[in-house]
């Protein structure tokens, strides 16, 4: 009996079929500017309400540290004295997608400087 079972599992997995997903947004960053519409700049250094950003971070985000290459996205770590910035951006509360369906296909460069680095 378990072996008609486990062979009605394995060839019902079989049969399965793959689900089709419909592609609700896209970000191809091919334009000279980020779409302020779609997308937030973090900026400072979290001060005053969640200061290192919750885990002790030393950088402070700018809009200064990012520009758009070939169709990517490129952000770079710069240190600048005892301190490093960099670019971070966000989709909150501008975005309301299933991050369990979400596809995300990056082309990112990374930028190492003193040691640090940073993508997107």
């Amino acid at each position: 009996m378990k072996k008609v079972i486990m062979l009605l599992l394995i060839s019902s997995a079989c049969f399965a079929q793959e689900v089709k997903r419909k592609l609700v947004w896209e970000e191809n960053f091919n334009k000279k500017e980020l779409n302020e519409k779609d997308w937030n700049f973090e900026i400072g250094d979290g001060c005053p309400n969640l200061c290192g950003f919750g885990n002790n971070e030393r950088q402070v985000y700018t809009k200064t540290n990012h520009e758009f290459k070939d169709g990517n996205l490129v952000i770079e770590a710069r240190k600048e004295g005892a301190k490093y910035t960099s670019t971070k951006i966000t989709t909150k509360g501008k975005k309301n997608l299933n991050m369990a369906e979400l596809k995300q296909e990056q082309n990112c460069q990374l930028v190492k400087e003193s040691g640090r680095r940073s993508g997107c």
